[in-house]
C-alpha cells in the first residue's frame, strides 16, 4: 500500500492495522466478513481484493466469502454483487467456484 501511496498509504496502514484492526472487539475473521460487506456495498473493488485476501488469511473460506456476496446481492443490488464475485473468483482457487455455481 505505501508503495502505490506513498505518505498517504502509510497513514492509512499504520491507522487501520495499527490501531482499529488491533482492537480485541471483535476477531481478525468478523473484521473481514464486515470489510467485504462494505466494500462490496461501496464498489471498492480493488479494495475488496486485497481484503479477500486477507479474509482467506483470516480464517474464512472461499465458499464462505462467496456466500457473503451472494448474501449481499439481497442487499446491495445484484450489480455489485455481480461486480464483487467477479473480484473474489478471481483470486480463489478454481476448484472454490466450480463447488458453488
Amino acid at each position: 500500500m505505501t508503495a502505490q501511496l506513498g505518505y498517504l498509504g502509510e497513514v492509512t496502514y499504520r491507522w487501520v492495522m495499527g490501531e482499529i484492526w488491533a482492537r480485541n472487539q471483535l476477531s481478525l475473521r468478523d473484521r473481514s466478513i464486515v470489510a467485504i460487506s462494505i466494500l462490496t456495498t461501496l464498489g471498492a473493488e480493488r479494495s475488496l481484493a486485497t481484503h479477500v485476501q486477507g479474509a482467506l488469511r483470516n480464517g474464512l473460506s472461499g465458499a464462505e466469502i462467496e456466500e457473503i456476496v451472494s448474501h449481499l446481492g439481497l442487499y446491495v443490488g445484484l450489480p455489485r454483487a455481480t461486480d464483487a464475485m467477479v473480484v473474489v473468483r478471481e483470486i480463489l482457487p478454481p476448484t472454490v467456484g466450480a463447488q458453488n455455481s
